[in-house]
């Protein structure tokens, strides 16, 4: 269910990824903004830390009742790079927790090829579970928030739409950074071995002293 303009000018409590969304793409030019997130994160380190916590402040502050959609969000860089962090380390146990059931799973020879259609759909929920995971620590400002299984649950509950609609979203993004990465790389990795060739290096061209 989308939420609607009356929803908007009120608290609507737990509903915080539906009305994000519909409080950016409100605005004129909304687009811009993840676009400008996208290239950010093409920063090391700090570029994809501080895209996912800007986002994650914006919703924290309309979880507490703001009406601003992405565009007008005014967060500091430094707490964006301090809410991605808290996002990437609760992300990262997760990813941990998930891959030691996968290698357990496959462990046991009887169920390993059984499981696998399971797991898929359990990485999946996962996703969206460490979504609002991240959310929640970030509302909280508390990494021990996100790991608060029951009230995470709740919130999962109470918007699954909301959320699957802005996952959908951050899938198109993280392709299209990834394409563009890919073309990076590859474009890298030419100059590279060219640059090898060129010094003698690789076969081709006889080094000179």
């Amino acid at each position: 269910m989308i939420i609607n303009d009356q929803e908007l000018e009120g608290f609507c409590r737990d509903r915080y990824f539906a009305r994000a969304l519909r409080l950016t793409t409100k605005e004129k030019g909304w687009w811009k903004t993840p676009i400008l997130l996208l290239l950010a994160c093409f920063v090391p380190i700090v570029g994809p830390l501080g895209a996912i916590g800007y986002v994650l402040e914006w919703m924290r502050s309309i979880a507490w009742g703001n009406n601003t959609g992405l565009q007008g969000n005014k967060i500091g860089v430094a707490q964006s790079i301090a809410s991605g962090w808290r996002a990437f380390v609760i992300g990262l146990v997760y990813l941990v927790a998930y891959g030691l059931v996968i290698f357990i799973a496959f462990l046991i020879p009887v169920l390993n090829g059984s499981l696998v259609p399971l797991l898929i759909v359990l990485g999946l929920l996962l996703t969206y579970f460490v979504g609002i995971a991240q959310l929640r620590a970030t509302i909280y400002q508390k990494i021990g928030a996100g790991f608060a299984v029951k009230p995470i649950v709740q919130m999962m509950k109470h918007d699954f739409l909301g959320l699957g609609r802005i996952f959908c979203l951050s899938v198109v993004i993280n392709y299209a950074a990834s394409i563009i990465s890919s073309i990076f790389m590859a474009g890298s990795l030419f100059s590279f071995v060219v640059a090898l060739m060129g010094e003698g290096f690789l076969p081709g061209r006889t080094m000179t002293v």
